[in-house]
């Protein structure tokens, strides 16, 4: 008895040790946000900062509808070094995965009011292997958005203290 009892619990060991080892690689996080920005020179009208952006996708098409994302982001999370909007709207690490934005910078959100892009449209366009790489100058209604996301509770007000 005591013999299939130790046997027993022998397997159970082995079996956990070896469940314990099977577990599947982890996947590489996809980077959803992979951009370069910098001030686009000149300022614009106030509340507005005009900035370079780039986006990448498999059509032209999609290229800029993900650097018009990426002007909104940028703002919203990183800030533009360069201009008066050096300094992120939303800062944190983990505002960014918020399911909010998922709808708000979806095809046809909201973030696209509060954006227009300057000059002729594409500055550059590359083909590269993965599709294109394009670069807009955009103008962003800082100022609006700032109120917006104040409203939704996403953004602290400026008013509120540190």
């Amino acid at each position: 008895m005591k013999r299939k009892l130790s046997v027993v619990l022998a397997l159970i060991f082995v079996t956990a040790i070896f469940m314990n080892g099977c577990k599947p690689p982890q996947k590489a996080v996809a980077v959803k946000y992979d951009y370069e920005v910098t001030s686009g020179g000149a300022q614009g009208v106030e509340g507005t900062t005009l900035i370079k952006i780039t986006g990448k996708g498999k059509t032209a098409e999609a290229a800029v509808f993900d650097a018009k994302v990426n002007s909104v982001h940028a703002l919203l999370f990183r800030g533009i070094p360069g201009t008066n909007m050096a300094k992120a709207i939303i800062p944190g690490a983990n505002a960014e995965n918020d399911h909010y934005f998922d709808t708000f910078f979806a095809q046809g959100g909201k973030f696209l009011q509060y954006l227009s892009v300057s000059g002729d449209g594409v500055q550059d366009k590359v083909k590269t292997s993965d599709g294109y790489k394009v670069t807009l100058l955009v103008s962003v209604k800082h100022a609006e958005l700032r109120k917006f996301m104040e409203a939704e509770g996403k953004a602290r007000k400026l008013t509120e203290g540190f």
